[in-house]
């Protein structure tokens, strides 16, 4: 690992931001497993190095989030991302609550079992309960940050007001600036992907006050601009070589979903529409990122599938086979390859211009 960290020595930061999109988020992991192979025959390794030796930070909203804990803050492989990514689907999306009092479709102590049960299993302590920041690697590591939104105004002992719509990034280092909350990361994975009508809220203790958290989809789903802010500030005056923002597949409105699954069936009203607006939010955001990057060469590259998951709703276990096929047919596009070649070729940006 050491090895492959001084690789990236002295050449400029590299950044990689992953959508939120359920299920979709297969996809995300299968454009990024070529990236690391593309990288692995560049440098001409014996093995595809692992996501924490080449990106210095790396930020996700909702399983996009869940992808970034385990390949920055676990160290995953892609390949042991994309195992654990399975299970958690199978199991969490496949178990869907026939009625629901709270309007959420699936159930939250499955994720939460689910999530413990794989850090526990990849963590260097092997312990459920393991913090996000940790002083004794916080600087050794690859940074990640995950976002979401505070639901509701809390109070403890001393009242506190928190306002709707800004994100929460719980963070694997100390930020400086803000206040760091302290959350093991199963309750950070836990938050960032509490997607209002799947999963309910999670109330997360810090210094003594309960807040409560719900995931950063709606506005935020694509961290890519945020992460350019963050890294501005953790790094600064360091420039930017190669920055990856990676979605989970467009999704137009005009294309209404099949209701060929019992999710869909028992989805809440409006749901529907709001995973739309969601996902034409990303795209939105992608297009403000490329025009920063208008006259820079070989630095921000953005991998989306644009054809074949438009219908593939967000908590559709049963089609990961569909989403990883049209992924992989995706990669076969000349532009894209175009791109794929491109990436890690580090050209370099000051990220105090992209502000």
């Amino acid at each position: 690992m050491d090895q492959n960290k001084n690789q990236n020595e002295n050449k400029g930061l590299t950044l990689l931001a992953l959508d939120g999109g359920g299920t979709r988020g297969l996809s995300e992991l299968i454009i990024l497993k070529t990236i690391m192979h593309r990288i692995q025959m560049k440098d001409k390794l014996p093995v595809m190095p692992r996501p924490c030796e080449r990106f210095d930070m790396i930020a996700g909203t909702g399983t996009g989030g869940l992808i970034a804990l385990m390949l920055g803050k676990l160290q995953l492989t892609v390949d042991e991302a994309i195992t654990c990514y399975n299970e958690l689907v199978e199991t969490v999306f496949s178990d869907v609550k026939l009625r629901s009092k709270s309007g959420n479709i699936l159930k939250a102590t499955k994720l939460e079992e689910t999530l413990k049960a794989i850090v526990k299993r990849h963590s260097k302590n092997q312990d459920a309960g393991t913090l996000m920041i940790d002083p004794e690697t916080e600087d050794e590591l690859c940074k990640v940050y995950v976002s979401g939104i505070v639901n509701v105004v809390m109070s403890g002992a001393n009242k506190l007001f928190f306002s709707m719509g800004l994100p929460v990034h719980l963070r694997t280092y100390n930020h400086g600036n803000q206040p760091s909350i302290c959350c093991t990361i199963w309750q950070a994975a836990r938050a960032t992907s509490a997607t209002i009508g799947l999963f309910k809220k999670i109330e997360i203790v810090s210094d003594g006050i309960p807040i409560s958290y719900v995931d950063a989809g709606t506005g935020y789903n694509n961290p890519t601009a945020e992460l350019l802010k963050e890294a501005n500030f953790i790094f600064p005056s360091q420039f930017a070589a190669c920055i990856i923002s990676i979605g989970a597949g467009q999704v137009h409105r005009a294309i209404a979903p099949r209701p060929r699954a019992l999710f869909q069936k028992n989805m809440p009203p409006g749901l529907a529409d709001t995973m739309a607006a969601i996902a034409t939010d990303c795209e939105k955001i992608a297009q403000d990122v490329a025009g920063r990057f208008s006259e820079e060469d070989n630095v921000y590259f953005r991998f989306n599938v644009d054809q074949g998951l438009q219908d593939v709703a967000v908590a559709q276990w049963e089609r990961m086979g569909e989403i990883k096929a049209h992924t992989e047919q995706y990669l076969l596009g000349y532009e894209v390859g175009q791109k794929l070649a491109a990436a890690f070729c580090m050209g370099l940006v000051d990220l105090e211009k992209l502000k």
